[in-house]
């Protein structure tokens, strides 16, 4: 009875363990500006620093291949929205790239913070003729915040993003088929811990019905022999 008992007990652990979540490979995603922000994770180019950048351009956006980095074709992606017109929290696509922007004014300035799906190699952030900041992320990276151009504010910010290969993208489709199993254990733990409750509940009553009128009959049975002796 005790062996029982306690393999029931390590049962229900096992499935409260189930019902509170099973950690998979999880996507860490920004839900608003970051408050604090410890970013920017990299200290922008701006002015002279640019030069060697501009000497190959897309209009007045430094070439993706003036971009360095573990990206062997990094790809351009322009957001002609400025601070006044973009609206925080929207999400841009391009070709299977996504990225959110949220936005905060500090200090009369307005800076943003961006959160994508790749590897973003380098941001662009551009305002007026000569004010333009460029962050380079040499290992990209996904998200990060303080943002902007040297005065604040901007005219156009562009991406420079890593199309993932093959292989990660196969990566991204197990991540959401984990998910998917996960989700369906978790509805397969309930229904059965539900089950499981139920039959236990009946076992018990059964068992405890039996062991209660064992012991009755017993006690009846000294006490009538006792008076009738």
């Amino acid at each position: 009875m005790l062996k029982k008992s306690l393999w029931r007990s390590i049962l229900c652990v096992i499935i409260s363990a189930i019902l509170v979540g099973i950690p998979v490979l999880e996507t860490y995603a920004l839900t608003g500006y970051p408050d604090p922000c410890e970013g920017p994770k990299v200290e922008p180019l701006s002015g002279k620093q640019l030069t060697d950048y501009m000497i190959k351009t897309i209009g007045a956006d430094p070439h993706p291949d003036m971009i360095p980095g573990e990206c062997d074709d990094p790809i351009w992606f322009k957001i002609e929205a400025d601070q006044n017109s973009i609206i925080s929290g929207t999400t841009y696509i391009n070709d299977g790239f996504k990225v959110t922007i949220y936005t905060k004014t500090i200090g009369g300035k307005m800076y943003f913070a961006f959160d994508a799906n790749y590897p973003v190699m380098a941001v662009y952030a551009k305002g007026g003729s000569i004010q333009r900041n460029l962050y380079l992320y040499q290992d990209g990276e996904y998200e990060d915040c303080g943002l902007s151009q040297p005065g604040g504010d901007w005219s156009h910010i562009t991406f420079y993003y890593c199309k993932p290969k093959l292989g990660s993208l196969k990566v991204e489709a197990d991540v959401a088929k984990k998910h998917e199993v996960v989700d369906y254990y978790k509805e397969w733990a309930q229904d059965y811990a539900k089950e499981w409750a139920q039959d236990y509940a009946k076992e018990w009553a059964q068992d405890y019905a039996k062991e209660w009128a064992q012991d009755y009959a017993k006690e009846w049975a000294q006490d009538y022999a006792k008076e009738w002796a």
